[in-house]
């Protein structure tokens, strides 16, 4: 909080603490230098790249859902009900009703049941973010453990390891350990 009341009608300055100084990463062939840090960096994002997803945007509202669009469907266009989010989860928590939604567009995808009739648009794979490598330690003596690993292990990961960084990370864990 930048402002904080003193008195009914008086405000003071907060300055930011030192751990509010800190960037999110940088972004590759994007309007924005840095990652978005909210909603509305979601926003102008994907406004940005609409078109090459082949939305048409009739309308940006406060009002759920956030924007009404077309997309070129065959020979016609169909109407389609976005909701922006900076995390996916966060349309669950806002309790937004998914039978009045057919997209959620996001920075950062993390609601892994999310309705089978939603789509979900997770912004980062179009500008250049790295994927995280999660690693697991091993001890040479159990490599033939290592070797058999789909028939005796099971990989475990980070809570905060997305769905699709969770194949990536085993995939690139499984080829530096058999070097």
């Amino acid at each position: 909080m930048i402002f904080r009341t003193l008195r009914a009608g008086h405000l003071r300055y907060n300055p930011p603490s030192m751990r509010d100084n800190h960037r999110s990463l940088p972004l590759t062939n994007a309007p924005l230098q840095y990652a978005p840090n909210g909603e509305m960096g979601v926003v102008y994002l994907f406004a940005n790249i609409a078109k090459k997803l082949q939305f048409r945007i009739e309308e940006i509202r406060a009002a759920y859902p956030d924007c009404i669009a077309y997309r070129q469907v065959g020979d016609r266009e169909k109407m389609v009900k976005i909701e922006f989010e900076y995390r996916s989860s966060n349309f669950k928590a806002h309790r937004h009703n998914p039978k009045l939604c057919d997209c959620i567009v996001c920075w950062h995808h993390d609601w892994h049941d999310v309705p089978r009739r939603i789509e979900v648009i997770e912004l980062k794979k179009f500008f250049g973010v790295p994927f995280k490598v999660w690693i697991q330690g091993a001890v040479k003596s159990e490599q033939h453990w290592l070797d058999d690993g789909e028939k005796h292990l099971k990989w475990v990961l980070s809570s905060r390891a997305t769905e699709g960084e969770q194949g990536t990370a085993t995939e690139e864990l499984s080829s530096l350990l058999l070097r």
